[in-house]
């Protein structure tokens, strides 16, 4: 009998370690399962955000990491601005500036104005992907990346095209070449058709001269260089001048201009345009410098006025309608 209880309590005890050794063996399987599940799911996350952004070089040299399709778009000025709205983005807000010739986009919010953009609006607004302006917004990386965008800085004197240089780039940027590539495939049509035009009146060459105190003029790599040289017109200004990386208007010697004796003359009047055209033409008409280049002797003084200007108009719209004053002065010669 004793024999027998000996055995039984082998017996349950033999029963009971087995039973151990298994629920060991399955939580000693179930961990690496676990563990090999977690990393799956990291991996797979991974994957996901490669999947969903690409890495863009913007023209400071940083690689960013830019979603795929962004939705929420912001450019910090206008010209940028204008550009995106070309591609079909609606951006989420506009500055300041863009609105004053743009109306329609009034009830967007605003970023305040180009030269110091409101940071705190800029994070209270969480975009996508923000476009700022080397020139502009050099300083401000730090604050800019702390609102959680991909930040892309642009710089209009890096290309060739000053006109057309920025599309291409930004339509690389937001996935939108093919939209890019149809709007300068359009650009370039109109650009030779408006050649031809222009190409019947007597100038050959210009300057263009910001309406300022001193001699101020554009220099090849800006909005107004674009349009000169997309409407087959010689700049006298030359692209090499110290400070053309940095500003759109250098300072120029009236001895130069003289010189080079360009056939016409472009005058930037900024703004809203509220100066009056003949006091304008009278200030370089009374001026003996002036009166020895042939472009004041010929009369061939075209004034250019503030809402044709970079973000205030499209460039389809620009090359139209400065090509128009063009033909319009030599019709009223």
């Amino acid at each position: 009998m004793k024999s027998i209880k000996i055995l039984f309590l082998v017996f349950i005890i033999s029963t009971l370690l087995v039973m151990v050794g298994c629920n060991n063996n399955q939580s000693t399987a179930s961990e690496p399962a676990a563990q090999k599940q977690e990393e799956t799911n990291e991996e797979n996350a991974s994957q996901e955000k490669i999947d969903n952004v690409r890495i863009i070089t913007d023209h400071m040299g940083r690689q960013v990491e830019v979603p795929v399709n962004p939705q929420k778009i912001i450019a910090l000025n206008p010209v940028m601005t204008e550009t995106i709205v070309t591609l079909g983005v609606t951006p989420i807000a506009v500055p300041e500036e863009y609105k004053m010739f743009h109306p329609e986009y009034k009830d967007l919010p605003s970023t305040s104005i180009q030269q110091t953009p409101n940071i705190e609006v800029l994070h209270q607004l969480k975009p996508d992907l923000i476009f700022a302006h080397i020139r502009n917004h050099g300083q401000m990386v730090e604050q800019l990346e702390a609102t959680g965008a991909a930040v892309v800085y642009f710089n209009p004197g890096k290309g060739n095209d000053p006109l057309l240089d920025v599309i291409r780039y930004f339509g690389h940027v937001t996935n939108r070449d093919v939209e890019a590539d149809d709007y300068v495939q359009k650009i370039d049509t109109l650009s030779s058709e408006l050649k031809k035009q222009v190409a019947s009146c007597p100038i050959k060459s210009v300057v263009v001269l910001k309406y300022a105190e001193n001699i101020m003029v554009a220099q090849p790599a800006t909005f107004y260089g674009g349009l000169v040289a997309r409407l087959g017109l010689e700049n006298i200004v030359p692209s090499d001048l110290p400070g053309s990386s940095k500003e759109s208007y250098l300072q120029y010697d009236m001895e130069t201009i003289i010189q080079k004796n360009p056939e016409a003359m472009f005058i930037v009047v900024e703004g809203k345009g509220t100066q009056d055209n003949s006091e304008i033409l009278a200030k370089y008409k009374n001026d003996p410098m002036w009166k020895e280049v042939t472009a004041v002797k010929e009369n061939n003084m075209i004034i250019i006025p503030g809402k044709i200007g970079p973000g205030k108009i499209s460039t389809e719209e620009a090359l139209k309608k400065v090509a128009k004053l063009i033909c319009s002065k030599q019709k009223g010669n």
